[in-house]
């Protein structure tokens, strides 16, 4: 053999050598697909000691054969867990990750690839089903006078993965209303938790934080933004100023992985909504309207839309446009007598905002048939605005 035949074989064996173990490996045996997913996931359970082995992945990826084929997610220490994954640009992924053969809980998580080499954050839980309520006390407003309390439901991955951060954060009105029978008017709560729990665990709704302000001896003051010639009020922007300054800062401070602002300082507003029924659906609808730059995605249920004259509709809505994309939920019943829960006012909001073009399927509508103004009809429902406002 010439020098020349030895140098060339030689190459080729070490040229084989150094690419084999790639070729080998599940990753790289499509190479039909240009693209790399940066996979990144992340756990860790209080009290719990990881195992290095325990993590996989199953899904859509054509080199896992339509969920039939675990893939490993190599432990790189402190809850960290990565794998890089062969993927094709302009196609949609579905996937679950597996903690020792146990399936993650809730939805199957979706990615679509946008660019080649980007970075998955992935935040699985695997055990806890329900969520926890916790309580902040004696939240003090200088404009008002006085203390509230803030009740704050936290969905079932931020309990169990102390790694996971909560992207979608609703706050609420009312929020005595919204869990405790023994707090709430009439006894009757919301029990917006188990509504949660359901939606969350069944696959229905994204892990959504709950944030449950109670009102004060001056509801309809902070919940109605102009005065009324028969009722007064007229400081909701001061009590929107209370959540925007004073109530909400408390709950980032006490619960830091909810997103409420981002890390520049800005509001999370891709993720932040507002809600609340009666009163409260007027303030919500007037905060999304006028304050998009804090709330994107806006709940009026049996919104009192007959305040000062119907000056919502007739004045808000038309002097002025939301300065950001929302999404907006109206809805009322229709039960006899009373005002039948103000149907006529909130269809006339609906079809004039429906028709705006910058909100072009941005508004949806619900009528609760029978349904009537008060917690109960609203407990049965409020699984219909969350579905709307936050889907997945």
């Amino acid at each position: 053999m010439s020098p020349q035949s030895f140098l060339h074989v030689a190459f080729l064996l070490i040229t084989l050598a150094l690419i084999a173990p790639s070729l080998q490996h599940p990753e790289n045996t499509h190479s039909q697909f240009p693209c790399y997913l940066y996979y990144k996931l992340l756990y860790q359970k209080r009290g719990d000691v990881p195992d290095p082995y325990a993590m996989q992945i199953r899904g859509t990826f054509p080199f896992l054969d339509n969920w039939e084929t675990p893939f490993p997610v190599n432990f790189q220490g402190d809850g960290v867990y990565t794998a890089r994954l062969h993927v094709s640009l302009g196609s949609t992924y579905e996937f679950k990750a597996l903690r020792s053969n146990q399936w993650k809980l809730g939805a199957n998580d979706k990615v679509t690839i946008s660019v080649c080499n980007a970075t998955l954050v992935n935040t699985p839980w695997f055990e806890q089903k329900t969520g926890v309520i916790d309580k902040i006390e004696g939240v003090w407003s200088d404009f008002f006078s006085n203390n509230r309390s803030i009740a704050t439901y936290l969905p079932p991955v931020y309990v169990e993965n102390v790694l996971s951060h909560i992207d979608q954060v609703l706050v609420m009105h009312d929020g005595q209303n919204l869990f405790f029978p023994d707090e709430s008017f009439g006894g009757q709560p919301w029990y917006a938790q188990k509504t949660m729990d359901e939606l969350i665990i069944g696959g229905k709704a994204p892990n959504v934080a709950l944030v449950g302000v109670y009102n004060s001896n001056k509801r309809m003051e902070e919940y109605t933004y102009s005065r009324d010639a028969e009722y007064g009020g007229g400081n909701g922007d001061q009590y929107l100023d209370f959540l925007e300054t004073t109530a909400l800062p408390r709950v980032q401070q006490e619960y830091p992985r909810l997103s409420i602002k981002l890390e520049s300082g800005d509001w999370n507003r891709d993720g932040l909504g507002i809600l609340g029924s009666s009163l409260g659906g007027l303030i919500s609808c007037y905060a999304g309207w006028t304050r998009s730059k804090v709330y994107s995605r806006i709940g009026c249920m049996s919104s009192s839309f007959w305040w000062n004259n119907q000056d919502f509709r007739g004045s808000i809505v038309t002097q002025s446009m939301p300065s950001h994309p929302i999404t907006i939920y109206v809805d009322s019943g229709n039960a006899p007598g009373q005002d039948g829960d103000g149907w006529e006012e909130t269809l006339t909001v609906y079809k004039y905002l429906d028709s705006l073009p910058s909100l072009k399927n941005s508004v949806y509508y619900y009528l609760a048939e029978g349904g009537e103004h008060n917690e109960y009809f609203w407990s049965l429902r409020f699984s219909v605005p969350i579905s709307n406002l936050f889907p997945l």
